[in-house]
C-alpha cells in the first residue's frame, strides 16, 4: 500500500546544456512537483564550479532539493517511475548524444522504465528536420524557453499517472469527509461537490484505496 501510493519519481536526464533545468521547472509547474537537483558534476558541495548550478532567481518558485549534493543522475534512474530524456534538438549531434544516454542506461541495467523523450529547443530548429526516437514510449517537440509543447507534456503525464488507477464516483457522508484527504494525497481529485446527502467526488484512485 505504501509503496504503491508513493509520489511518482521522474528522472530528467541528458547531456550538459540540453535544457534540463528549464524543462524540469516547466514540468514541475505543470504537474505540481518539486525538484531534486542531482548534477553528477557537483562534487564540491557549496561550490559553484564544474557545472551550471541553478541560481535562486532561476528556480521560479519551484522548491528545489539537494542542489549542492553529489549524485549520478543516470545511476539514480533505476529508482525512477518515469524517465524524461531531454535532447537538444538544435545540436547537430543530437542523435549521437541520445545514443550515449541509452548506452549508459543499458550499462546500468535501466531497461524497464517508461521513457518520454523531449526534443527541446525546437524554437531554434529551422527547416523540416526529422526528430525521432524509436526507443521512447512517447516523443514530444518542446521549447522550455518559450513554453511550446509544455501543455501537451502535462497531458502526457496526466495519462501516465492515471495508468493503473480507477475512476471513482462516490458520495461520502459528511462524517466521512476525512476519506477525501486520502484521495487528494494518493489520487487525482477531479470533482468535489457538496450536496444534501454528502460530498460527491469524482477522482482517479489506486484500486486498493
Amino acid at each position: 500500500m505504501e509503496q504503491t501510493n508513493k509520489r511518482p519519481l521522474v528522472i530528467l536526464t541528458g547531456p550538459t546544456a540540453v535544457g534540463k533545468t528549464a524543462a524540469s521547472i516547466g514540468l514541475a509547474k505543470a504537474i505540481g512537483g518539486e525538484i531534486i537537483s542531482a548534477d553528477s558534476m557537483q562534487v564540491y558541495k557549496e561550490m559553484d564550479i564544474g557545472s551550471a548550478k541553478i541560481r535562486p532567481e532561476e528556480m521560479d518558485g519551484v522548491p528545489h532539493h539537494l542542489v549542492d549534493a553529489f549524485k549520478s543522475t543516470l545511476e539514480e534512474a533505476k529508482y525512477a517511475d518515469f524517465i524524461v530524456h531531454v535532447v537538444d534538438a538544435s545540436n547537430p549531434q543530437w542523435d549521437t548524444q541520445m545514443h550515449v544516454v541509452y548506452a549508459t542506461l543499458q550499462d546500468l541495467g535501466v531497461t524497464d522504465k517508461k521513457i518520454i523523450t523531449l526534443f527541446n529547443k525546437c524554437d531554434r530548429v529551422t527547416g523540416e528536420e526529422i526528430l525521432q526516437d524509436f526507443r521512447a514510449d512517447k516523443t514530444l517537440r518542446i521549447s522550455a524557453k518559450t513554453g511550446q509543447g509544455l501543455d501537451t507534456l502535462k497531458e502526457v503525464f496526466e495519462d501516465l499517472l492515471r495508468d493503473g488507477k480507477v475512476l471513482l464516483k462516490h458520495t461520502f457522508p459528511y462524517e466521512k469527509a476525512g476519506e477525501i484527504q486520502k484521495i487528494r494525497k494518493y489520487g487525482e481529485l477531479l470533482k468535489e461537490e457538496y450536496t444534501p446527502n454528502g460530498i460527491y467526488v469524482e477522482a482517479y484512485v489506486p484500486p486498493e484505496l
